[in-house]
């Protein structure tokens, strides 16, 4: 299939969606812009610009054929269809990829191929010559893969069993997220290099016929239908490690007992005696006594000094001057 020239639109859901998930669901892709990203439909995306096409990308988080025309997904950013198709009809696309069909499992396919016609038509009104479908990969899950299968079915009835690639050899289980759907960056690389050489190796493209007159009413809506939880897969268990064998326990030496020699008891000094002390006797002070010539000499003395005093008292007051009186 020839790629360089061409405008084309990747129509998906989240394995497409590019950025988180409240990104706006239209991008323009710039060339060489994602190379690393865990949404395949980005990553392809990426890869047809980088062959020379103008491409973009209109995909939101989980978008199935039927919501997108009825009940949007309550949690993320949600577009008025009308719009958005307005807004691709101004890019004028030659070449448009449906890459849907993992949230259309479960679904009454029977309404849901009518809703995956319609937006088929609204491409094809647009001017687009090609519009081929991309259906869901492999999954972890047994039963999800079984119910896929019906959804390969409608695709090809919608699109033309030469319209639709199968995505599921493409894919692989391996390096997947927890929840068995999405992709980690190194597998989601892998699928989209895979569908661009499924792309690539396709015959000459053939147009597709437009479908006279407008736009179909679309049908009443019907009761949605709950998706089904997938059964949860056994986690499998380490085998048990083969039982060591135990060498034997190797005894450990006692030491003998080193026999003292003999001591004989040291006798130990007796303690000494008490030396008895005789009992302090009574100290007798004598009192001292002044020897009778001592007394009599000291009397004689003092004796002495007052008779001198005394006549040196009177000498003096008889030596006076008299004043006479008047």
């Amino acid at each position: 299939m020839k790629i360089s020239g061409e405008r084309i639109i990747i129509f998906g859901d989240s394995l497409s969606h590019h950025g988180d998930d409240n990104a706006p669901e239209i991008w323009d892709v710039d060339q060489g812009s994602s190379r690393i990203t865990s949404q395949p439909g980005d990553l392809l995306a990426s890869l047809l610009a980088e062959q020379g096409a103008v491409v973009r990308i209109d995909a939101n988080v989980g978008r199935s054929a039927h919501n997108f025309w009825y009940q949007p997904h309550p949690r993320f950013q949600f577009t008025d269809p009308q719009d958005l198709f307005a807004s691709d009809r101004l890019f004028a696309p030659t070449l448009v990829f449906v890459m849907l069909g993992t949230n259309d499992i479960g679904l009454n396919l029977a309404i849901d191929a009518q809703d995956m016609q319609r937006i088929r038509d609204a491409y094809l009104r647009m001017g687009a010559r090609d519009v081929w479908a991309i259906g869901p990969p492999i999954f972890a899950n047994a039963s999800m893969n079984a119910q896929a299968e019906p959804v390969y079915g409608m695709l090809r009835n919608v699109f033309g069993a030469d319209h639709v690639i199968d995505a599921r050899p493409l894919s692989s289980t391996t390096n997947r997220a927890r929840d068995g759907v999405h992709f980690q960056p190194a597998s989601a690389a892998n699928f989209a290099y895979g569908l661009l050489d499924a792309i690539a190796t396709q015959g000459p493209s053939v147009p597709v016929a437009v479908p006279p007159g407008p736009e179909p009413a679309p049908q009443p809506m019907p009761a949605p239908q709950p998706l089904p939880t997938p059964a949860p897969q056994p986690v499998p268990q380490p085998l048990p490690a083969p039982p060591m064998p135990q060498p034997a326990p190797v005894p450990i030496p006692v030491p003998l007992p080193v026999p003292r020699p003999a001591t004989r008891p040291i006798p130990l000094p007796a303690p000494p005696r008490p030396v008895l002390q005789p009992a302090p006797s009574r100290i007798v002070v004598p009192k001292p006594r002044l020897p009778i010539g001592e007394f009599l000499l000291g009397f004689v003395a003092i004796a002495s000094i007052s008779a001198f005093g005394y006549a040196a008292w009177y000498f003096a007051r008889r030596q006076r001057p008299v004043i006479a009186r008047r």
